[in-house]
């Protein structure tokens, strides 16, 4: 509560989720409910990944309320992700050394 007078912070209670899109959409609804924000206002929400661990706080998210033309990248849309599964096995094996035991 002191912090609520302090820098304007907002505590809410909502009920389990399972992702943090479900927390989103939980928080956003009851916001506007509330009259708190309005379409276009800048959200941050504190959570802790993965979702249904507890006692921890380990990620940031900042979004805008009502914003729906904003969708979350697909694994082809990522940089540094292998885009075809079959050629690891190839390059892992490339990389592996050479065994070093000998056979007698």
């Amino acid at each position: 509560n002191k912090l609520e007078l302090v820098w304007g912070i907002q505590g809410l209670a909502i009920q389990p989720y399972t992702s943090s899109d479900d927390a989103m959409d939980q928080i956003e609804e009851m916001l506007i409910k509330y009259g708190l924000v309005k379409t276009g206002d800048k959200v941050v929400l504190t959570l802790g990944v993965p979702v249904l661990e507890r006692g921890k706080t380990n990620a940031i998210r900042v979004y805008t309320v009502g914003r729906e033309d904003v969708r979350r990248m697909t694994e082809t849309d990522l940089p540094l992700r292998c885009k075809d599964l079959n050629l690891i096995p190839a390059r892992v094996e490339a990389a592996t050394p050479p065994s070093t035991t000998q056979k007698a």
